[in-house]
């Protein structure tokens, strides 16, 4: 495409590949990835795909299909960190392509491979596999589907028809209605824009709703047998203040309404109080380096397509804005957000922002080219730094190759900025830097949090030493999904109270400081006593990354080896 020199392009194709492979094996993060990798080995064990549980008890939380594509990795690899997170850097390598596809079909190629640079470079898409969650999934099912369904429009091939519904059913399995919904408002927007209304009442889209409902027929029989078919069960609702138990719900009612559109009418027990533009500072951070770029390429292209409108001008390109901006709305509504919410539109921004880009190379006049240059080179500027703390201040001594290739990778991006065309300053320097910045995160300072993931620790531990189960006990109300998946087993939890009246006259316990100060009263002595430190690392903050307030900010837990005394 003449974009960029074949080098470059190795180069960057290469370092992406490493380090996303290198990512498969880090360990996995409390709490979400940490009890989806946990209900999954507890999936894998039972067989009971069709009724979702964990430790014996009715899970009414995700859809299936995280638990269901980890499980089946479990039971041909064994349990281990890549076999839960490959499921998800598959579903990574088809979103990248089914973005460049799609940016094709609109546009060009080049418009297409520059927006999947953008995707593959931005710090959700490296976030989405380092900390697994459903939206991976979601994300690479949702632009397939949509890539496919234009396929549909453009060639009129039933076979692309087929490939999208059965994309959308699994997007639905996924992250429930959000998988539809996604599709339906891009695609939607792009029939509008173009003013092809009859495509709105094309008779294959109720072909293409059945199949998608083919594929949803395991989950919603699954759904239906566990829950409404039992009225009498009470499940327990986790909110951000006390847990509400309800009965008579229904588990389909559940994935199709309550808990994604619930989530607007206040119909779900979540409630999180934040505000409207949550997603806004959210977006910054997470889609950088390309974040500021991305701003401008929405504000531009909403400008253009307002007066576009006024102008009535036909045949506009309406899918990208309508794939971004709606869900990104209607998602900010929602009583409840997590930043992960809105990673699914990011293939939508990729291609606007690579449209942008490449516009702006190419059409517009020197001052615009070097605005985006003093953006990008300001950006990558910030990230070298913070990379450069995390890598020499907040955990100091690093190894020597990741020394190198982080100097490497930074010293090539601000080489292109400084003697490259623009369209290199702009794309080629920001995603060698930000690969960069992710070569610190993924091989440095990653492995260095996992040290006071404290319930880890105690699972290997508990593994490592052949902790009998009927001898091994997790204190009740611990967050331990990492203790059940690095100890590969499930220890019983016991209350403080209970615990007094054990009979083994041997055991092992991971507990914390408050169980410790009540050994007195349980007729047990301590033979050992293992200290651990504790820290949620995927909530960061100063006083942690700070070396010298590191220890102050984290908590004790402990495994204890205790005998009977009486």
């Amino acid at each position: 495409m003449g974009l960029f020199s074949k080098w470059s392009m190795q180069v960057v194709f290469i370092t992406a590949t490493f380090l996303y492979l290198s990512g498969l094996f880090l360990e996995v993060m409390e709490v979400d990835s940490a009890q989806y990798a946990a209900m999954s080995m507890d999936m894998a064990r039972t067989g009971n795909y069709l009724e979702v549980m964990y430790r014996g008890v009715d899970y009414l939380d995700k859809p299936p299909l995280v638990f269901w594509t980890a499980s089946w990795m479990y039971q041909l690899f064994g349990v281990s960190n890549w076999a839960f997170k490959l499921p998800s850097l598959l579903f990574t390598i088809l979103a990248l392509i089914s973005t460049y596809k799609l940016g094709h079909l609109l546009y060009n190629k080049r418009i297409g491979f520059v927006a999947c640079i953008i995707l593959l470079s931005s710090q959700a898409t490296f976030l989405m596999n380092n900390d697994v969650r459903t939206d991976t999934l979601l994300t690479g099912s949702v632009i397939f589907a949509v890539w496919q369904i234009m396929a549909f429009l453009h060639y009129h091939k039933f076979k692309n028809l087929i490939f999208g519904f059965i994309a959308i059913g699994v997007a639905m399995l996924a992250k429930g209605p959000l998988g539809i919904m996604i599709p339906v408002l891009a695609i939607g927007s792009y029939i509008l824009g173009r003013q092809n209304y009859k495509d709105l009442f094309k008779w294959q889209w109720i072909v293409g709703l059945a199949i998608s409902g083919l594929v949803l027929a395991p989950m919603i029989w699954g759904l239906y047998q566990q829950f409404d078919l039992h009225p009498e069960k009470e499940i327990l609702f986790h909110s951000q203040g006390e847990p509400v138990v309800k009965s008579n719900v229904s588990g389909v009612e559940f994935y199709f309404w309550t808990q994604s559109f619930g989530r607007l009418t206040g119909e779900n027990v979540w409630d999180d109080g934040s505000g409207p533009f949550f997603f806004v500072h959210t977006f910054l951070w997470s889609f950088l380096p390309w974040a500021l770029l991305a701003v401008w390429a929405i504000l531009w292209r909403i400008f253009h397509t307002i007066r576009d409108v006024f102008k009535k001008r036909p045949k506009q390109e309406w899918l990208t804005l309508g794939g971004t901006l709606l869900p990104f709305v209607a998602m900010s509504m929602s009583h409840y957000k997590l930043p992960h919410y809105i990673w699914p539109t990011f293939p939508f921004v990729a291609i606007i922002t690579s449209e942008f880009i490449l516009r702006i190379s190419f059409e517009k006049p020197q001052w615009w080219k070097n605005s985006l240059t003093g953006i990008q080179l300001f950006v990558s500027t910030g990230l070298s730094i913070a990379s450069a703390v995390l890598l020499f201040w907040a955990f100091p001594e690093p190894p020597l190759g990741v020394v190198i290739l982080w100097a490497g990778l930074t010293l090539y991006g601000f080489y292109n900025f400084w003697i490259k065309a623009t369209v290199n300053r702009i794309i080629l320097s920001t995603a060698l830097i930000a690969l960069a910045t992710n070569a610190v995160l993924t091989l440095h300072f990653y492995p260095n949090l996992f040290p006071y993931q404290s319930p880890a620790v105690a699972g290997k531990w508990f593994l490592e030493n052949e902790i009998p189960t009927d001898r091994g006990f997790i204190l009740e109300h611990e967050s331990v999904f990492t203790f059940d998946l690095y100890s590969r087993n499930f220890y019983p939890k016991i209350s403080r109270a209970s615990f007094a009246e054990l009979q083994q006259e041997e055991c092992w316990i991971y507990a914390n400081p408050e169980m410790l100060h009540q050994l007195d009263l349980t007729g047990y002595d301590v033979v050992e006593k293992k200290v651990l430190r504790k820290f949620h690392i995927t909530a960061l903050t100063a006083e942690f990354l700070n070396p010298k307030t590191r220890e102050e900010s984290c908590n004790d837990r402990f495994i204890l080896h205790l005998v009977k005394t009486e």
